[in-house]
């Protein structure tokens, strides 16, 4: 077994689905893992449409929602456009999380 097949494997189960690797979050039914780091620092690996997505500014302090959101919303549906849209989503997507940050920190 090579590395990245034993630390993305499941070793502890928390939910149906959530489990860990090792120092991987499994999310074995959406088919992606995390890893997870202070202040918004989060890594998605999503092995079925080939991506890694890195977020590197916090959108809030503990939950990591938004994150997900801006990857189902956004990221996803401009890597499975096969049309001459896909840098136009994607430019959108990264307008619309770099305007997030901005007012999430005007307001702090």
């Amino acid at each position: 077994m090579d590395w990245v097949e034993n630390t993305t494997r499941l070793h502890w189960s928390l939910s149906y689905n959530l489990g860990y690797g090792e120092l991987w979050w499994l999310h074995p039914i959406s088919g992606f893992y995390t890893a997870w780091g202070r202040h918004g620092q989060h890594v998605y690996v999503i092995p079925e449409h080939d991506i890694i997505v890195v977020f590197t500014a916090s959108l809030s302090v503990s939950d990591s929602e938004p994150y997900q959101d801006i990857i189902r919303d956004y990221i996803l549906p401009a890597v499975q456009s096969a049309s001459i849209s896909f840098p136009l989503v994607l430019a959108l997507g990264c307008t619309t999380l770099l305007l997030m940050v901005f007012l999430v920190k005007k307001r702090k």
